[in-house]
């Protein structure tokens, strides 16, 4: 078996998605969820849902899954998927990242500046090293 279509994204972002109609960008694709339409991802913000989403734009990095009950309505340039039985959807998802925070770092040391810390920590926990700098102390010279 091989994956047709997949997007990934950050999966607090995601989990938000579910609770409510939303939409948004991460990691470089539109997501998406309407209460009693559809939830999916695209390349762009143009979707049409009626319920699915029928948008005609760069259609192979579309994916659409009905809300109503009745499946899923495309993947990809493949559409009118819910009475397929020959699709699946899977869903993979893992532990909530690790961002760097101010309390990893203990007294005398502060956040590096964004471009010098990670988006996300390694590991299941952030460490002083990724995410802290020694600050700075001012001196008399004279």
């Amino acid at each position: 078996s091989e994956l047709s279509l997949a997007a990934f994204g950050d999966r607090a972002f995601l989990e938000s998605l579910w609770t409510s109609t939303f939409e948004g960008w991460d990691n470089g694709v539109y997501w998406y969820t309407r209460a009693g339409k559809s939830a999916g991802f695209a390349a762009g913000d143009q979707i049409d849902l009626n319920p699915g989403d029928k948008g005609p734009y760069d259609q192979a990095r579309r994916l659409s899954w009905r809300l109503d009950g009745v499946g899923g309505y495309r993947a990809g340039e493949t559409k009118d998927l819910e009475a397929s039985s020959m699709w699946r959807k899977i869903v993979m998802y893992g532990p909530v990242a690790k961002k760097c925070e101010p309390s990893v770092c203990s007294p005398g040391k502060i956040l590096k500046i964004m471009a010098d810390r990670p988006l996300y920590c390694i590991g299941t926990s952030c460490t002083e090293n990724e995410c802290c700098r020694p600050a700075k102390t001012c001196t008399n010279d004279v």
